[in-house]
């Protein structure tokens, strides 16, 4: 609970109370998994390289940990790249 507060305190402070882009505020206050999953929860296969811009250059080590806590994940070869996409979530695992 606290954890948010003190998040938009150092946003405030590092940014002067004058955002510069709704976008960045929650890029700095969303894990990287809370990104992957908001990139990947759609079900649509995703790439490679939108993954590592919209993620981060180490998006496989949080599937890793996407992973180890209950999110499926499926993986197809397009050409000389690949692609993902989130098949399942714990959500939709626990009903």
């Amino acid at each position: 609970m606290y954890g948010q507060f003190i998040r938009i305190y150092i946003a405030n402070f590092y940014y002067g109370c004058q955002y510069r882009s709704y976008q960045r505020f929650t890029d700095s206050i969303m894990t990287k998994l809370d990104r992957l999953v908001s990139v990947m929860e759609d079900g649509q296969w995703h790439s490679t390289e939108e993954l590592v811009d919209r993620v981060g250059h180490r998006f496989s080590a949080t599937k890793y940990t996407a992973q180890k806590q209950g999110y499926q994940f499926d993986r197809r070869r397009e050409g000389v790249r690949f692609e993902y996409r989130m098949v399942s979530n714990p959500i939709e695992l626990a009903r």
